[in-house]
């Protein structure tokens, strides 16, 4: 039936007691607003998260769920109960030192950090499990007596950090307890980050270890005969520092793979202790990372520099085929003060290519070695198949030695036998001088050494090993000359791998032996790579020729010098390389005619 009636004026219902409008102990809460734990109006309740009201009470371990929101603050501030508890991103809980706080053991995760959770010296009782996510932080304010904030992330098995989680001390008041203890669960990558020093040094005579990354923003300083790992690595703004007592080392690893950072020192001075790398780890550079002391490689293990560089102020210790710093970028290793004993640098890329410094003059050295030689070069099946990058912190001159091994080398290179070290003046590719013929010394791997001090500065020079007798020349400026008699004269031929840099061409003549002078001008067309002029005015003489290669920039280069005969002898031998010959040479004959000829090779005594 039809309900017929009037609207009366408007009323107010007033709940007196519980039931009826107030929130139930079961109900889902949230925060509302910031405040402590102990005060209804922080929160709201539902009773299906769909219609919510203003709590009349605070939840505790019987709610359904409980919610911290951003960007709300929330502080225990009186005893309090907790299950299904989540801290959202950008929330924060603040749980006062000396509260009572538990944790209910129900289904699921109990408390669950994304956003900030604050300890000031107590943590939660409670069998409840806890999970810091990633990206969610637990901060130490203070870790006054009952002194618990240190144990919440070492002893406390119901707390998980994850990968990507951050336990960071922000306090000045008492130290995190750095002996006998291990920080985090093996399989995850939390962060242990110090943003205030400890206002005692860390350490002692039992190790450190930590699952995870140390992140250093404000100065520690290290103490004990224990070690300190550091599985996953070391990064931050701020310095390690070793105090005088600390006598264990400073270890990377245990993990398969590992980080170091940041533009905080290592600093290991007096020497006591040293940063080694544990066997099996390849740690990847993040930044330029300075160690004020020595490194120490384990077996199988790997610094990878990438961009970044990497100062040493002491030694590499333990580096080997297996072991070295890998500079698989533009990255740099800098060794301090090189002196008449030198240092070796430990690096390479895809294989171990190590360089000593000798005779340094107390200057730093910085090295990288690349796979390649670049820039490239004509003929690299006569070169090692390395570059190594070598300047120092000031004008200087030191003896360096390059190490390989035969698997470095390319087909033409005959191992054991005399190399050329060469250098890349920015313009092309030279032999050092004196540096023509230098033997290898070793049995794979080899080494050859500059046969005495050679000058470097503050910019970086590349340098390659070739084949004994000029086999290898810039990509740019291998130009290649012949000449043939005709009944026109003499033709001289030439070809070049690149054109790229070239004003023009000069073929050039000398009478038996004199000045050359310019007979001819080319002027190179694109993509042309051989070419050819004729010498119509040639007299019955022996006549030299060489193609003189004007470059863009200003510079020349020469070709190999040929001889053409129109009179004289039929056979003439122009050059022998390398000279003096030690095992093998390579001769260059002409001849004006098909003929025989007979070849007589004696010793120095005329034998």
């Amino acid at each position: 039936p039809a309900i017929t009636g009037t609207s009366s004026t408007e009323f107010t219902i007033i709940q007196n007691g519980s039931g009826g409008c107030g929130s139930a102990a079961t109900d889902y809460y949230r925060t509302a607003q910031s405040g402590n734990w102990s005060d209804p109006g922080t929160w709201e309740s539902s009773a299906d998260q769909i219609s919510w009201i203003s709590a009349t009470k605070v939840p505790g371990f019987n709610a359904n769920t409980i919610l911290i929101r951003s960007p709300h603050t929330v502080n225990i501030d009186a005893t309090a109960t907790a299950d299904q508890l989540s801290i959202l991103p950008g929330a924060l809980l603040n749980h006062g030192n000396g509260i009572s706080f538990t944790l209910n053991n129900g289904p699921g995760t109990d408390m669950t950090v994304n956003g900030t959770y604050i300890l000031n010296g107590s943590q939660p009782s409670g069998t409840g499990s806890i999970e810091i996510s990633t990206g969610g932080l637990v901060r130490v304010d203070a870790n006054t007596a009952p002194g618990l904030s240190d144990d919440f992330a070492h002893s406390n098995p119901a707390v998980l950090f994850r990968t990507g989680s951050v336990y960071e001390w922000n306090s000045a008041v008492f130290t995190p307890e750095w002996s006998g203890r291990t920080y985090f669960l093996t399989g995850e990558i939390a962060v242990f980050r110090f943003a205030v020093s400890p206002n005692f040094d860390v350490g002692g005579n039992s190790p450190t270890i930590i699952h995870g990354i140390l992140e250093v923003n404000a100065p520690i300083q290290l103490t004990g005969t224990a070690d300190k790992t550091f599985v996953h690595g070391i990064t931050g703004t701020a310095d390690i520092i070793s105090a005088p007592t600390f006598t264990g080392d400073i270890l990377i690893g245990g993990a398969v793979t590992a980080i170091l950072g940041g533009t905080g020192l290592i600093n290991l001075s007096p020497f006591t202790a040293d940063l080694s790398i544990v066997p099996g780890t390849t740690v990847t550079m993040q930044g330029s990372k300075t160690v004020i002391g020595n490194l120490n490689l384990g077996a199988g293990s790997f610094v990878e520099l990438g961009d970044f560089n990497l100062t040493v102020t002491g030694v590499i210790t333990g580096s080997g085929s297996n072991a070295f710093i890998r500079t698989n970028g533009m990255g740099v290793l800098t060794l301090n003060s090189v002196g008449a004993a030198g240092k070796s640098f430990p690096v390479g890329n895809t294989s171990y290519n190590p360089i000593v410094v000798l005779n340094g003059n107390g200057e730093s050295f910085s090295v990288r070695v690349q796979t390649g030689i670049q820039p490239a070069v004509a003929f690299p099946s006569y070169a090692i198949n390395r570059t190594w990058h070598l300047f120092a912190s000031g004008s200087t001159t030191a003896m360096v030695s390059f190490q390989f091994a035969a698997a470095d080398a390319n087909a033409g290179v005959i191992l054991p036998g005399d190399l050329e070290i060469l250098q890349y003046s920015g313009v092309a590719w030279s032999v050092i001088p004196g540096n023509g013929i230098r033997p290898t010394t070793g049995t794979n791997p080899f080494t050859v050494a500059t046969i005495n001090n050679i000058p470097l500065g503050n910019t970086a020079v590349a340098y390659a090993l070739g084949k004994s007798g000029g086999h290898i020349l810039p990509l740019d400026f291998s130009v290649s000359a012949r000449a043939q008699v005709i009944d026109a004269g003499v033709r001289i031929s030439w070809e070049i791998l690149s054109t790229d840099q070239v004003s023009d061409f000069e073929l050039q003549r000398s009478l038996a032996g004199g000045i050359f002078t310019t007979i001819a001008h080319q002027i190179p067309v694109a993509n042309g790579l051989g070419y050819s002029l004729i010498d119509s005015s040639m007299q019955n003489a022996q006549y030299l020729y060489r193609i003189k290669v004007n470059l863009q920039n200003g510079n020349s280069h020469y070709s190999n010098i040929v001889r053409a005969n129109n009179s004289g002898p039929a056979f003439v031998l122009n050059a022998v390389s390398p000279n003096p010959v030690k095992d093998n040479a390579d001769l260059n004959i002409h001849s004006a005619a098909q003929c025989v000829a007979g070849l007589s090779i004696l010793n120095i005594y005329g034998q």
